[in-house]
């Protein structure tokens, strides 16, 4: 996978997915979901889940639950990891969750999740997700996701993964994929990865 921002963002991921942000920003993912952002963001899952943001955020998920919050996202996962930032709100639903910030609403469906926030475009690659966001970098591996924003969060889930933010951002899930924002490419190659500035 290869991940282009700043005002350039198309993503593919095993020819599953492709996304484009900056006012563009559908995706599909193995013809499960479309998500459409930036005042236009419905989303339907495999027929699961319908998700409506910016200032608009219901979420039904196999009817497990549902989370909005404004400012709060720090999210739990199966009890594997805990991420708080900016006014706090850890969140645990069936190994399944969703976290709503800041006009945000990032979205798991099946142990897959993407993340849209703030003119920024996450990615779910067959059950491993990445978020991108305003010199943010959550993570999702295998399953297990962490969402760092506004500044926050570097994560270490099983010493399987670290993230770094703030225009540092090499993320390595299961050696299977790097990310690096902020006018920078992360690129993912199984078991390697590449930094281009």
């Amino acid at each position: 996978m290869d991940v282009f921002r700043m005002k350039v963002s198309p993503i593919s991921l095993c020819g599953i997915m492709d996304v484009f942000r900056m006012k563009v920003s559908p995706i599909s993912l193995c013809g499960i979901m479309d998500v459409f952002r930036m005042k236009v963001s419905p989303i339907s899952l495999c027929g699961i889940m319908d998700v409506f943001r910016m200032k608009v955020s219901p979420i039904s998920l196999c009817g497990i639950m549902d989370v909005f919050r404004m400012k709060v996202s720090p999210i739990s996962l199966c009890g594997i990891m805990d991420v708080f930032r900016m006014k706090v709100s850890p969140i645990s639903l069936c190994g399944i969750m969703d976290v709503f910030r800041m006009k945000v609403s990032p979205i798991s469906l099946c142990g897959i999740m993407d993340v849209f926030r703030m003119k920024v475009s996450p990615i779910s690659l067959c059950g491993i997700m990445d978020v991108f966001r305003m010199k943010v970098s959550p993570i999702s591996l295998c399953g297990i996701m962490d969402v760092f924003r506004m500044k926050v969060s570097p994560i270490s889930l099983c010493g399987i993964m670290d993230v770094f933010r703030m225009k540092v951002s090499p993320i390595s899930l299961c050696g299977i994929m790097d990310v690096f924002r902020m006018k920078v490419s992360p690129i993912s190659r199984v078991e390697s990865w590449t930094s281009l500035e």
